[in-house]
């Protein structure tokens, strides 16, 4: 007799471990939102796993209480930045959704294979990136053999990102993907005649991972290292009143490692042939980040009880960027610090206080953490709140959901089991559900990332031709997606004949995400009607937040575009060009 309730929990956390890790393979950035893909196979494998634990209802409690204000609020960062209320309405109630449901899934332990199979995706979709970065560094993946929005390194510094894209989050995957195999290895402990090959098995790809780590240069992920020894002495102090222990070794010897590859990799690249290794970096110096943060403080003493809103970095940057310059030369979506971001958008006492409940959560996971397994599932969540303190790792979906798996699995409960007579049928059921409400979710969005590749490739006339055939679910769910899009493929000798209404949302998308395409429009819209003061507003944040060279370009195009018009305004560009160059060179 067939067992079809056992079949149909194999076939769902078999799949959902397989899009799991495809969440994490698949290569990102690819426009206009470079995560869709990725976020959207991570939420899939939540779906598909809690068709499995439909049998449970949550357990409610104050850590479940806590978790929930905190991912709503830090959720509330995932609304893509500067999209309609619209779209951010629905996305914030999507990543919310899916981050109490995965925090649920994380706290079913009364059979935990799910989460074995977790570790098991994770580890290994880190071990792959890992070796892609190898081969791209020995020359097998050049950046030409590969559609630029695939697989390619990070350009400058020899730095590797494999196909993650940007150096940081592919150094925090391969954290993750450490900790990973050291519990699988505490696992497999649990089986004496597995643990020799388990232990080989885990050196083998521990070298491979500090490998890429190595060539990822990444300062956050090298920070982790040095994190985690001293994380786990306390652990193992606290615990056992000695720190003499495997595990201590296990998680100092990807430190040694590395530094043997600092000593010894920049001459065997020379003698084999090869690229040069990213440059060393000091941990504590970044000139770019301190100014960044810096203006984000500033900002908030601007507002500190109630904060800006959800688009508080595009109205930092517009109202700040001609004192402290650009960051990068491109928009700096986030504070590159999750707590300054929470108090920048909601105030110092409503983001101090989901600070503060963040600290808690983190405190509470290392108090449960009684295992030794439990202890590197606890590592996983401390390297991505340190990322967070540098960058904005939980902005992206497969982070934020991963550390909700993880926080479940330490301090969640396991919900009141529920007596359902057709499990099956209802976890069928389920999953048509939320496949018939996920596709047009998905459809919208290939639809406009179409246009997007259009533009790329025939440019703004093609996209104004066909963007009024958009398909209906791209117009009725992305509308802020598409309307950026209309107007950064609008001519320019159109804004000569904006309406009143035009022109407000002209600004309006600019202020919600000031490109330089949509920043350069406002200018000429506001030059064409004479106004020399709101022209040269929207001139100088163009100068001063991206590269000179575009100032450069601005100053070049100015006259001939004013020509014959004898209300042109005479706007100073080779002064806010000279005044930018300035202040980068001067840090």
């Amino acid at each position: 007799m067939i067992d079809l309730k056992r079949l149909f929990c194999l076939f769902a956390v078999a799949g959902a471990v397989l899009l799991l890790g495809l969440a994490f393979v698949f290569p990102l950035h690819l426009a206009p939102w470079t995560t869709f893909h990725n976020e959207f196979l991570f939420a899939a494998a939540v779906l598909l796993l809690a068709s499995v634990h439909l049998d449970h209802a949550p357990r409610i409690d104050i850590a479940f209480h806590s978790i929930c204000a905190v991912i709503i609020l830090m959720a509330a960062m995932h609304t893509i930045w500067g999209e309609s209320p619209l779209d951010q309405a629905w996305i914030l109630g999507v990543y919310v959704f899916i981050a109490l449901l995965s925090f649920h899934i994380g706290a079913q332990r009364k059979d935990a294979s799910h989460m074995d199979g977790i570790f098991w995706a994770v580890a290994l979709s880190a071990a792959l990136s890992a070796l892609i970065a190898f081969l791209q560094w020995v020359g097998v993946f050049a950046k030409g053999d590969w559609d630029p929005a695939f697989f390619f390194p990070s350009p400058g510094g020899g730095r590797t990102a494999s196909n993650i894209a940007q150096a940081n989050n592919f150094g925090t995957l391969l954290i993750l993907g450490l900790w990973s195999c050291l519990f699988l290895l505490q696992r497999a402990y649990e089986r004496p005649h597995m643990r020799r090959l388990a232990e080989w098995a885990t050196g083998g790809t521990l070298v491979l991972l500090v490998l890429g780590i190595y060539l990822s240069g990444s300062r956050t992920a090298m920070l982790n290292l040095i994190l985690a020894p001293i994380f786990v002495a306390g652990w193992l102090w606290i615990r056992q009143r000695s720190i003499r222990s495997k595990l201590l070794i296990w998680t100092i010897a990807p430190i040694v490692l590395l530094l043997v590859l600092q000593v010894l990799m920049p001459p065997l690249s020379e003698w084999l042939g090869l690229p040069q290794p990213p440059e060393d970096r000091s941990l504590t110096s970044d000139s770019s980040r301190l100014r960044l943060w810096a203006m984000v403080w500033a900002s908030i003493l601007d507002s500190p009880w109630w904060g800006h809103g959800l688009t508080a970095m595009a109205e930092t940057h517009l109202r700040l960027s001609p004192i402290y310059g650009a960051f990068d030369y491109r928009i700096a979506a986030h504070a590159h610090n999750t707590v300054l971001d929470l108090l920048l958008m909601f105030g110092i006492p409503v983001g101090g206080a989901v600070a503060v409940g963040v600290v808690w959560l983190w405190w509470r996971a290392w108090r449960a953490a009684r295992e030794p397994a439990q202890l590197f599932a606890w590592l996983m969540c401390s390297a991505m709140f340190v990322h967070a303190l540098l960058e904005y790792p939980l902005h992206y979906g497969f982070f934020l959901w991963l550390l909700c798996l993880l926080l479940g699995y330490l301090v969640g409960k396991s919900g009141q089991p529920v007596t359902l007579r057709r499990s099956v049928l209802t976890g069928v059921m389920w999953l048509v559900l939320v496949g018939t409400v996920a596709y047009p979710f998905w459809r919208g969005y290939v639809e406009v990332e179409k246009l997007y590749t259009l533009l790329r490739q025939q440019g703004p006339t093609a996209v104004q031709a066909v963007l009024p055939q958009a398909h209906p679910f791209s117009r009725t769910l992305y509308p802020g997606l598409l309307d950026r899009l209309n107007w950064i493929s609008r001519p320019s000798a159109d804004m000569s004949s904006l309406t009143d209404e035009e022109l407000t949302a002209l600004v309006q998308a600019t202020r919600r995400y000031p490109l330089p395409g949509l920043l350069w429009r406002a200018v000429l819209a506001y030059a064409y009607r004479g106004d020399a003061e709101q022209a040269a507003w929207y001139g100088q944040r163009l100068c001063s937040m991206f590269h000179p060279g575009l100032c450069e370009k601005a100053a070049e195009e100015w006259p001939e575009l004013g020509k014959g018009r004898i209300d042109w305004p005479d706007l100073p560009w080779h002064a806010w060009r000279d005044a930018q160059v300035s202040r980068r060179d001067s840090r």
